[in-house]
């Protein structure tokens, strides 16, 4: 099955870290010095994962269809709060589009 991943890195105090997160699957990650070592860390992970799930009986969980995500979304704000993040994209020289989707990207745990 094609489960959708990500894959970015995060600082620790040795260097950048790679991390291979499967999005469908809570926890089921991977972690390495290079992207290639996180994906196939992820990869094993997702093999022990997958092979718990079938010896519990349980259902697989299905990938979803992010074929479907056109990246549009529609998003209603109180006056006061759009008035807010116009200033905030101002000082920080950010378009409104970027400031949001930097801060969605930091509240999911992505890279900046």
């Amino acid at each position: 099955m094609n489960y959708p991943m990500r894959l970015y890195t995060v600082e620790t105090v040795e260097g950048p870290e790679w991390i291979a997160e499967f999005v469908d699957i809570f926890g089921c990650v991977g972690g390495g010095n290079t992207a290639k070592g996180a994906l196939e860390d992820a990869l094993i992970n997702l093999e022990y994962y997958l092979g718990f799930v079938k010896e519990r009986g349980e259902d697989i969980p299905q990938p979803s269809d992010y074929n479907e995500c056109n990246g549009k979304i529609a998003l209603r704000l109180p006056k006061s709060m759009h008035r807010r993040l116009l200033k905030l994209s101002e000082d920080e020289g950010k378009s409104l589009n970027q400031l949001i989707l930097d801060s969605f990207e930091r509240k999911m745990g992505g890279n900046e």
